[in-house]
């Protein structure tokens, strides 16, 4: 008679080409990727050949989500998430695009993300931050440079501001992250991604002390992140293990660009609510397909030109936003 053996599932906590480190409870093993087909990142859940020299894997389990940047080749960052967070800071400045692509990703996979506004004890450059944040409002919200509780509203996703030096924010971000494991009795993954220096991995290092996430400097001469997280790497947050619900912390490399290029121009819509309302208010453009860019009859230029006689700040806050939809929709075009 033989023993029905139960498949144990790994998660990988890191893949380095064709070495990967996965934990089944406690147990970690290293494994071979012998194919392409073969290849997980981290995050994902296998089956493996515990009793072959090197260990291998056998399959890869279904996914459900992917998070990735899409140019010339799609970069994969991680997979099965519950939860992103974006690390952004005045220094190195952040950029809208690049805020804005990561969002529309998120929102295409169905992956909650919340905003962290790192390094407040930089004050110049952390005021430089947020105004840049209202900036991307919709024009016909009302916003203080205090309220930013509307960006929530906007783009369904939680704001926090965070020191590193004095740990301000830090209770709050721990809370938070604790609300996401309590959601449902089950292993949850949280993403962190940011440009390089923005603080990401320092902050990893505040939550889960024994972490070793390599921590960089600001080139002085570039103002931009040195790369010192060279591949994503899952730490297990011991503190909010509850039985056998575990929380996975996904330090990720930084990034300088992400990529989008595979969205529809209706994913892209979704983050610019402010031009359907005046489309509706104001007529619809000349082309049912108007780009809002070199088309004529366009509503929302037309608008813009209108606005810069009589208001001076809807006019600029418009023209911000149209140039912020053009950026995205010509990286949909190449």
């Amino acid at each position: 008679m033989t023993t029905k053996v139960k498949n144990e599932v790994y998660r990988v906590l890191n893949s380095n080409r064709n070495i990967i480190t996965a934990c089944f409870g406690n147990k970690v093993i290293r494994c071979i990727s012998k194919t392409p087909e073969l290849s997980p990142v981290v995050n994902d859940l296998i089956l493996v050949n515990i009793d072959t020299t090197p260990i291998s894997i056998k399959s890869i389990l279904p996914r459900k989500n992917i998070f990735f940047r899409k140019e010339l080749k799609t970069k994969i960052i991680s997979v099965n998430l519950d939860h992103i967070f974006l690390i952004i800071s005045g220094e190195p400045k952040f950029t809208p695009n690049l805020l804005l692509s990561v969002l529309l990703r998120a929102l295409d996979q169905n992956i909650p993300i919340s905003l962290v506004l790192n390094k407040k004890d930089l004050i110049k450059e952390f005021e430089t931050a947020k105004k840049i944040l209202l900036s991307l409002f919709p024009c016909y919200l009302k916003a203080s440079s205090n309220d930013l509780h509307l960006f929530n509203q906007i783009f369904s996703s939680k704001l926090l501001e965070n020191s590193n030096t004095s740990n301000e924010g830090l209770i709050e971000i721990k809370k938070k992250i604790q609300e996401i494991h309590e959601q449902k009795k089950s292993d949850k993954a949280i993403c962190f991604i940011g440009q390089s220096g923005s603080g990401k991995s320092s902050l990893i290092k505040k939550i889960i002390p024994d972490a070793d996430p390599r921590i960089g400097e600001i080139s002085n001469t570039r103002k931009k992140g040195k790369h010192t997280t060279t591949t994503s790497y899952a730490y297990s947050l011991k503190k909010f293990e509850k039985g056998f619900s575990k929380l996975w912390i996904i330090d990720t490399p930084g990034i300088e660009n992400f990529g989008i290029s595979d969205l529809s121009l209706n994913a892209i819509q979704r983050l610019f609510p402010d031009f359907s309302e005046i489309v509706t208010t104001y007529g619809p453009c000349k082309f049912s397909d108007c780009k809002h860019d070199h088309e004529p009859g366009c509503t929302i230029k037309r608008l813009s030109k209108a606005y810069s006689k009589s208001s001076l700040d809807k006019s600029s806050k418009l023209l911000c936003r149209l140039e912020l939809w053009r950026e995205l929709t010509r990286t949909l075009m190449n």
